[in-house]
């Protein structure tokens, strides 16, 4: 099986899931990139708290905090690992890098691919795959590459079926 070919199947399985939404973050002019990945929303909510003047353990402890000084920033970044939004839980997406996707796949090996949120997980590997095989993910040393895809495909392979038949 090619993951190609299984990638639609994966696409019906996991469309009772949410959508992941793109990483955002908040850029100080002074104080540089916050450390709290958000979703647009809450993004939005706690620059609009900082500039009020508000502190809380989920903001960062930065001073001067304006419209001048703080912008919000977006863009799909690397992970280790899946991520969610750091104030309500929404699942952000994020490229996978080589750790990631050994990461993601040591977890589903071991639980296994059910839900429909699992399976929009699986996706996720699959297009850092695609992102690893593209040559753009430099690090990664071939042997490694191929080892990933034959994961992934037996991954897909053992729980695919599984699902197949219960839609």
């Amino acid at each position: 099986m090619k993951l190609s070919e299984a990638k639609p199947i994966i696409e019906a399985l996991m469309s009772d899931s949410p959508i992941a939404e793109i990483t955002h973050w908040l850029n100080h002019a002074y104080e540089g990139d916050g450390d709290d990945s958000y979703c647009e929303s809450c993004a939005d909510k706690a620059k609009a708290a900082l500039i009020s003047g508000l502190v809380g353990e989920d903001l960062p402890a930065w001073d001067n905090c304006t419209e001048e000084t703080l912008e919000i920033y977006h863009d799909y970044m690397e992970s280790d690992g899946s991520r969610t939004c750091d104030a309500c839980g929404k699942i952000l997406a994020v490229a996978l890098t080589d750790c990631g996707v050994d990461s993601e796949l040591s977890h589903f090996e071991e639980s296994g691919v059910e839900t429909a949120l699992e399976w929009r997980a699986i996706a996720a590997v699959i297009d850092a795959i695609d992102y690893v095989e593209g040559a753009r993910f430099v690090a990664l040393q071939q042997p490694e590459a191929v080892a990933l895809y034959d994961r992934t495909v037996a991954l897909v392979e053992k729980y695919l079926p599984k699902l197949e038949g219960k839609s």
